[in-house]
């Protein structure tokens, strides 16, 4: 370990990626003679993630990277390592669009070590057998379908979901995060009952799970995004105290168009879309529409300087209350009201909004032109990293990347390796 970990590092310095590589390719190999066979695995498993990097370049037949890929599946001693370069060697035909291989090798990979003694690789080929699932049954192109209201299309995808969630006695993490993408999705194109319907089948399949964080996961998804398509159609009371103290008087909104933007100074997109909303206030004010913020912000302070320098036109009221009325979870997230506070529509901005007030409201009373005189609220740069299935490499992986030409060590390496953190 600690001479691979010397060559790694001297393949790094000037003029090291020329000369190093082959040496570590050849110290790998006289690793596979060693009579320790945990010793012998881990070279043949670098000299596969060489095999990988010699594929980037087109010098490697898929048929013999696959069959050097069952040959250390069948290693009784298969373990971490194997399990890395295995799922690195199974999107690597992804890569190339050789999509029939790479379903085979994560086959393969999955009925490898769904039995293994460590908890940890046997919980990594549950998720790709879930995630196999999921695949087979095109969901992506199940929604896509019903996005472009294709007969038929929302009972496909209510079956092909009663599939991957009732049907499965033990749904785990990718299928949680697959539902979580699907229902999401409906949520945005506005099929509301049918993300309501499938947000039903995510809580009832995770109800009597073993695992309490998914268990937990689950409830705290389907809660909030029942709650927010369920808003639609219904008459909304908008409650709250305005940043005064003084309580809002929704009353005062009868019979005006109402859009409530919940937003908070530290959100980026938050920002950028504000000054949409003040052109298209301007533009359909005099014909009754208003706007309703619901800041989220902690920091008075940063809020009240926010506002010293932008003033907005509207009010805005302090948002905890509504938030978790409307199952808030993630911002902007904007609601529109009718003129009798029925809840028309969620997630409206930019030409959508526009639409819905001409037919609501008549044209507007003045052009709604992109960035006339609006002042430049210079949204702050914030941290909008979010959760993504492939993880980055373990250290040997990055290691054994470094030293083979050609192979990414860095995000793009695997699926399903080790438990991560809440979404």
């Amino acid at each position: 370990d600690a001479k691979l970990s010397a060559m790694g590092m001297l393949t790094q310095l000037p003029g090291g990626a020329t000369e190093w590589p082959d040496k570590v390719r050849a110290f790998a190999q006289s690793l596979t003679l060693d009579k320790d066979p945990q010793v012998a695995l881990q070279g043949r498993t670098i000299l596969l993630g060489f095999r990988i990097g010699d594929s980037n370049r087109g010098e490697q037949n898929y048929e013999i990277l696959m069959n050097e890929l069952n040959a250390l599946l069948a290693d009784e001693n298969r373990d971490q390592g194997v399990m890395d370069i295995a799922q690195t060697t199974a999107m690597r035909f992804q890569d190339a669009g050789r999509l029939d291989v790479a379903q085979e090798a994560f086959r393969a990979i999955a009925a490898a070590f769904k039995d293994h003694a460590d908890p940890t690789l046997a919980a990594e080929a549950k998720n790709i057998t879930d995630w196999l699932a999921t695949q087979e049954l095109e969901l992506n192109r199940k929604v896509e379908a019903v996005a472009g209201n294709k007969a038929g299309a929302d009972e496909a995808l209510a079956e092909a979901m009663k599939t991957v969630l009732l049907d499965n006695a033990d749904p785990g993490e990718v299928i949680l995060e697959q539902s979580r993408q699907v229902v999401g999705q409906l949520e945005r194109i506005g099929k509301y009952q049918l993300g309501v319907q499938i947000a039903q089948m995510v809580e009832q399949a995770f109800q009597s799970s073993d695992n309490e964080d998914l268990k937990q996961m689950a409830t705290e998804l389907c809660s909030g995004a029942i709650r927010r398509m369920e808003l639609v159609g219904k008459p909304l009371e908008v409650v709250g105290s305005t940043l005064d103290g003084t309580a809002l008087d929704f009353s005062n909104y009868k019979g005006q168009v109402v859009l409530l933007d919940f937003w908070a100074t530290w959100c980026g997109p938050c920002m950028e879309e504000l000054p949409n909303i003040r052109r298209i206030y301007e533009a359909y004010h005099p014909r009754g529409f208003e706007v309703i913020g619901v800041n989220l912000d902690q920091d008075p302070q940063a809020l009240s300087g926010f506002l010293t320098s932008q003033q907005l036109p509207w009010v805005n009221i302090r948002g905890s209350e509504m938030a978790q009325k409307c199952g808030i979870d993630t911002i902007p997230f904007a609601v529109l009201l009718d003129q009798n506070g029925i809840v028309l529509d969620l997630h409206v901005s930019g030409q959508v909004l526009e639409e819905k007030l001409t037919k609501l409201l008549g044209p507007p009373a003045s052009a709604a032109t992109p960035d006339a005189g609006q002042p430049n609220l210079n949204p702050p740069k914030t941290d909008q990293s979010s959760f993504h299935p492939r993880r980055a490499a373990a250290a040997s992986m990055n290691l054994f990347a470094a030293a083979t030409p050609g192979l990414d060590g860095e995000g793009e390496t695997l699926f399903f390796s080790r438990p991560r953190t809440s979404p």
